[in-house]
C-alpha cells in the first residue's frame, strides 16, 4: 500500500490546475481519472504518468445508466409529470418539497397535492415517492 502526504490546493478550474502542474507549482494532480486519461495521450503530457490505479474499474457507461446511478429528479407538488416519471425513472429517484417558508411555496397542502398527482399508481410506488 502506498502512502502519500498531501498539501491540498484548490484551483479555480481544470485549466488552472493543469497549468500549475506543467509549470511546477504542484507535483501531482488528484482528479477524475476518466477525464484526465484523454489528456495523458496528448504529446505535451508524455512525461507524466498516473501512478495510482483507477478506483472505478468501468468508469464509462451509457448516459442513462450513469444518470440512474447518480441522479434524482425534483418536482414541485403541482407537476403532473411526476406520475409518469415515477414509473419511468423509479419512484426512489424522486424528490419533492413544499418550498416553505417562501410565500410562493406549497405549504400547507403539498403532500396532498403530490398524492393527488400519483392517483392510479401502485401503493408501493406511492409510498416510495411520499416516504422515500
Amino acid at each position: 500500500m502506498l502512502n502519500f502526504e498531501l498539501k491540498i490546493t484548490a484551483f479555480a478550474g481544470t485549466v488552472e490546475a493543469l497549468t500549475a502542474l506543467k509549470r511546477g507549482r504542484c507535483v501531482g494532480l488528484l482528479y477524475d481519472d476518466t477525464a484526465i486519461e484523454g489528456d495523458m495521450l496528448k504529446p505535451e503530457w508524455s512525461e507524466y504518468d498516473m501512478p495510482l490505479e483507477s478506483q472505478e474499474v468501468q468508469p464509462c457507461g451509457l448516459a442513462s445508466e450513469i444518470f440512474h446511478r447518480n441522479c434524482w429528479i425534483s418536482f414541485e407538488p403541482v407537476e403532473g409529470s411526476i406520475k409518469v416519471l415515477a414509473d419511468y425513472i423509479g419512484a426512489h429517484k424522486i424528490l419533492w418539497a413544499t418550498d416553505y417558508p417562501h410565500p410562493d411555496g406549497f405549504s400547507p397542502g403539498a403532500p396532498e397535492m403530490v398524492r393527488k398527482n400519483l392517483d392510479g399508481l401502485s401503493p408501493e410506488t406511492k409510498y416510495q415517492v411520499m416516504a422515500g
